[in-house]
């Protein structure tokens, strides 16, 4: 279990994009900044990019199963096994071990109860999440990542 208190937003204008701004975000979070250019951009723009993080093997999003939510206090996030609230009270986190449990949070925290998915297909999701998890916790990678 982990406790931060600080929370940090901030919105200037861009050092690299000509009358653009960056969006600095609270470093906890799923991402740290954001630098938006001043014209208009058609979605089409984002298509690429989009299938490369939606469909390449390499992408963090393709390898690892990341659910979040956000609400008027925090976000709830749960990434492989590890679930995350941060909010401004600080950041709590825990590892989810059993599959009962991890079927239990996606339903109680995000209100995904899938109901509508079998009973072995359930059982290979939590397979395929749970091995990446223990993988990735054996290859030390919890200290750089979280």
């Amino acid at each position: 279990m982990t406790w931060n208190v600080r929370q940090a937003y901030a919105m200037a204008p861009s050092v690299v994009v000509p009358g653009g701004w960056r969006f600095t975000h609270d470093p906890r979070g799923a991402f740290t900044a954001m630098v938006f250019a001043p014209e208009p951009v058609e979605l089409s723009s984002f298509a690429a990019e989009h299938c490369r993080l939606s469909s390449s093997p390499e992408s963090g999003f393709v390898r690892v199963l990341q659910v979040q939510l956000r609400d008027a206090k925090g976000v709830d996030m749960l990434r492989g096994c590890v679930l995350r609230r941060i909010d401004a009270e600080g950041t709590y986190e825990r590892t989810i071990d059993s599959a009962d449990d991890w079927y239990d949070v996606l339903a109680d925290v995000f209100h995904l109860n899938l109901t509508d998915v079998d009973t072995p297909a359930r059982a290979a999701l939590w397979h395929r999440v749970h091995t990446a998890h223990q993988q990735w916790d054996a290859e030390g990678q919890r200290a750089t990542t979280l």
